[in-house]
């Protein structure tokens, strides 16, 4: 059995040890509006949130379709953990797909796997057509934004976000 086959066997046996304790929760969770934090917690001790980052940053190094797997067991159990995860994931995704191309991630992606951070998504218009407006001050930017929805945000750790930025002189 190769590594990515025994780490796919893993997360499977991770969401099916779950399955039953989220299952059993999924009803209260919906009847009552609650978010799933303590599935999260669950989630959380058995290094889900960092499945995905790559093992040489101290992740799991489960490839997107092992996680896609991943999500489809867990959302048999209940879906409202597997929606909220997916939101997490594809954080991560993005992250990590951003590492393999050079660009700015690797920090974030080691912060993940050694504290099991949960990311919040502020919604998929952000990548398409961001929101609000960026200045630049001393030390940084400072952001005026609305965002409609923050997936995960009861167990969030860290909101990720984007917003246009006009620089004056580079556009």
């Amino acid at each position: 059995m190769t590594i990515a086959e025994r780490s796919q066997c893993q997360l499977i046996d991770v969401a099916r040890t779950l399955g039953p304790r989220l299952r059993e929760r999924a009803s209260a969770h919906d009847l009552e509006g609650r978010f799933v934090a303590d599935n999260y917690r669950d989630l959380k001790e058995q290094k889900v949130m960092s499945a995905a980052v790559p093992a040489e940053l101290g992740g799991g190094g489960a490839t997107h379709a092992q996680v896609c797997e991943l999500l489809r067991e867990l959302g048999q159990s209940c879906g409202s953990t597997a929606l909220a995860l997916s939101m997490h994931t594809h954080l991560v995704a993005a992250a990590v797909w951003r590492y393999r191309h050079g660009l700015p991630a690797e920090a974030l992606l080691r912060k993940v796997a050694a504290s099991e951070l949960v990311l919040v998504s502020t919604g998929a218009g952000d990548w398409v057509d961001s929101v609000g407006c960026a200045e630049r001050v001393t030390g940084g930017y400072h952001v005026t934004a609305t965002k409609r929805f923050a997936s995960g945000c009861p167990a969030g750790d860290l909101a990720l976000t984007s917003v246009p930025f006009e620089d004056a002189e580079c556009g």
